[in-house]
């Protein structure tokens, strides 16, 4: 099968072509793509720009769990709060669990909102000894050494 343009070329030089179906469907298809208008260009004409690589996820930090603070600091009251002086902090700290169980607070989070169960001398402990202290504490570590402080050997006697 010779190419349309040849063909096209043969007709113009001799005035007479030899012609089959798929020729004539050749010319036809040359025919049309000269009188088209040139159509848009094709994606891969176009040059794209380089592809950036997308930057890694940042790493996934810890909630801060501050609306649920916030909440627990709503739902206390003073009544309810340790003070250290004629409180049992047993019944205190039972009381602030169910407070943070209405609050949604987890677990992992109770160390941090521990100070909003405490008044008075036992806040003022709190921040003087515990909250400045170098060493990590985890919850069960605050809650002895508040109980060890002002319900330690004396308070049982």
């Amino acid at each position: 099968m010779a190419d349309p343009q040849e063909k096209q070329g043969e007709w113009i030089r001799t005035g007479q072509i030899d012609t089959t179906k798929s020729d004539i469907d050749d010319i036809d298809a040359l025919k049309m793509k000269q009188t088209q208008p040139p159509g848009p260009p094709s994606i891969r004409d176009e040059k794209m720009p380089p592809v950036m690589p997308i930057p890694p996820a940042p790493a996934v930090t810890t909630q801060g769990h501050g609306r649920e603070l916030s909440n627990l600091a709503k739902m206390y009251t003073e009544e309810s709060k340790y003070s250290g002086e004629n409180d049992n902090f047993d019944f205190k700290l039972t009381v602030f669990h169910d407070i943070c169980s209405r609050a949604d607070i987890p677990e992992e989070a109770k160390a941090k909102a521990f100070p909003t169960m405490l008044r008075g001398l036992a806040l003022d402990y709190y921040y003087s000894n515990i909250a400045n202290s170098t060493q990590i504490m985890t919850f069960n570590d605050i809650c002895y050494s508040i109980r060890a402080y002002f319900e330690g050997a004396e308070y049982k006697r």
